[in-house]
């Protein structure tokens, strides 16, 4: 289970150990890490045990969650996935939480780009998409920057999409 899935040059992704679940629970209640993309979310232990089986261990073919690792000093800052990948469309929903802490270092960036090879590449995805609050300026402005473009936008929130063709032209 310690088996690097991407390898970067700053960070790297890991699937998640049962027992760093207590890092998914700190990043994902914590209304500072989540401000932007979603809100913070309170489970109880079992909620999260449960979370483990659906999405992990053994989880399912239309989910892929994974622990960002600084490189530097092998620590946990984030988590960066895509969930609800649709068989028939092979179109998923990007879920990305980077701690505060280590916002605007680029480490987001590049988890996305090694979720993006990981996504097109590995498992023949057509299209990502994310919804971004209307208040999250830097998320927004990372993936336009990143290439996603914007399909759909309300008062509340953008979504943003990425199609193969465009981040792997032929």
């Amino acid at each position: 289970m310690d088996k690097i899935i991407k390898q970067g040059t700053r960070v790297y992704l890991r699937t998640p150990k049962r027992e760093e679940v207590g890092f998914i629970r700190t990043l994902w209640e914590s209304e500072e890490n989540k401000r932007g993309f979603d809100d913070a979310h309170t489970f109880s232990e079992d909620e999260y045990q449960s979370w483990y089986v659906d999405k992990i261990e053994p989880g399912n073919d239309n989910d892929c969650f994974l622990i960002i690792f600084e490189n530097e000093n092998d620590i946990p800052i984030g988590e960066v996935g895509f969930v609800d990948l649709t068989p028939e469309t092979k179109t998923a929903q990007l879920d990305i939480t980077v701690k505060s802490k280590y916002r605007r270092r680029g480490f987001g960036r590049e988890a996305l780009m090694l979720l993006c090879d990981l996504f097109f590449i590995d498992y023949d995805g057509e299209k990502i998409e994310a919804t971004v609050k209307k208040e999250n300026n830097a998320g927004s402005n990372m993936l336009a920057n990143f290439g996603f473009s914007v399909q759909d936008k309300t008062d509340a929130a953008s979504t943003y999409t990425l199609k193969k063709s465009d981040y792997l032209p032929e």
